[in-house]
């Protein structure tokens, strides 16, 4: 029987939703949650997910309240872990806190938890209600629903565009065709990812530093940059190996050995190798590697070749392009390179899920539909 939810309710689990969204940028790989204790219409405490190893949304919010934790109502975004990981499980510190009831958005896929908690609160005397604002909780974890899923990352390709097309004029100067607030737009995009993967002949071409900037400042955490080089090609002196975080350089089997010993003085990159063809790799495999990694949520940055070949072999979930109001002529440089057709009945449709004006750019999100 599906729960009574209150406007109130709705009002606390957007509340705490907020909380989650705030964590984004230094909860991964843990999911991004966020907790209220709410009592006599009254918020006691609030919490989201820190960085990894340190509180969790639950804990935080009970630290806050203290003792007036009795008996209040705790809404989390996300069903508090049941198990011990890198800190104590949730479920035991609202229990032990003697909360009346708790309400979840969405249940924890992970096979640690799914359902272990909230039958726990329940033998414990304290109702427990879900599905209060799921889908909004379960698109803020999307990353790492899939992950625990299906063991991959949620991967986007992004993408800047004029109306006619073109990623570039024909001599390849791209600067700028998006506007500055869609940049910036980007750039926080960028900062709530896992990992940003692009290629060598991005690297070779454009010399990136990608890096999440707020404004001139970086993001506190910086996505782990992964760059894609099967034959090795990209020198230690490249920026995007001496930007602050850290960054994967994956190379072909035979190029290991040279590629370690080239970076050998550099901490900031780990070189590692995947099987690859020619200069491309399995993409799966790719993936595979990332989700073992515990990495959740991918942004491709890279020309129209990779995005093409990532959309082709069916890893990419979503599209998130920048369509300036510019015409750039005849040009090479489209935005994606996929394989000829050979009849309309075989075109790959997407649905569209959000439209938004940024001055005179527009943003547009699409989802493939598989």
């Amino acid at each position: 029987m599906a729960a009574n939810f209150t406007p109130q309710d709705e009002h606390w689990m957007r509340e705490a939703l907020e909380l989650a969204q705030s964590s984004a940028a230094i909860a991964d790989p843990n999911p991004h949650v966020g907790c209220v204790l709410v009592k006599n219409a009254k918020m006691l405490g609030a919490g989201a997910t820190q960085a990894v190893g340190f509180a969790h949304a639950e804990v935080v919010a009970l630290a806050e309240a203290g003792d007036a934790a009795d008996g209040a109502t705790a809404y989390v975004t996300l069903e508090p872990c049941a198990h011990q990981g890198r800190t104590p499980p949730c479920v035991n510190a609202l229990i032990k806190a003697k909360v009346a009831k708790v309400i979840i958005a969405c249940a924890d896929p992970n096979p640690l938890v799914a359902g272990k908690s909230i039958e726990k609160f329940r033998q414990a005397g304290i109702e427990c209600e879900t599905g209060l604002l799921a889908n909004e909780a379960q698109t803020l974890n999307r990353g790492f629903i899939k992950r625990m899923h299906t063991g991959v990352p949620f991967v986007t390709a992004k993408m800047g565009v004029s109306v006619d097309g073109r990623s570039a004029i024909a001599t390849g100067d791209s600067n700028w065709i998006s506007n500055a607030q869609s940049r910036a737009d980007a750039h926080q995009y960028r900062s709530s990812m896992s990992a940003i993967v692009t290629t060598a002949n991005t690297v070779l071409a454009d010399d990136p530093r990608l890096t999440a900037r707020d404004q001139d400042d970086l993001y506190p955490r910086q996505p782990l940059r992964i760059v894609l080089d099967a034959k090795a090609r990209v020198p230690n002196s490249a920026k995007v190996f001496h930007q602050p975080g850290n960054t994967l350089l994956i190379v072909a089997g035979e190029n290991l050995s040279s590629a370690q010993k080239q970076f050998s003085d550099n901490a900031r990159v780990e070189v590692m190798a995947l099987s690859a063809d020619s200069s491309h790799f399995e993409l799966h495999e790719l993936m595979q590697e990332l989700g073992r990694r515990e990495i959740n949520n991918v942004l491709l940055e890279a020309g129209a070749e990779f995005q093409g070949q990532c959309i082709a072999a069916g890893i990419v979930d979503e599209l998130r392009m920048y369509l300036a109001p510019m015409l750039l002529g005849r040009s090479p440089f489209g935005i994606v390179q996929l394989p000829e057709l050979a009849s309309i009945q075989d075109r790959q449709e997407l649905k569209l899920q959000d439209v938004k004006t940024i001055v005179n750019d527009v943003r547009l999100i699409y989802h493939f539909q598989k």
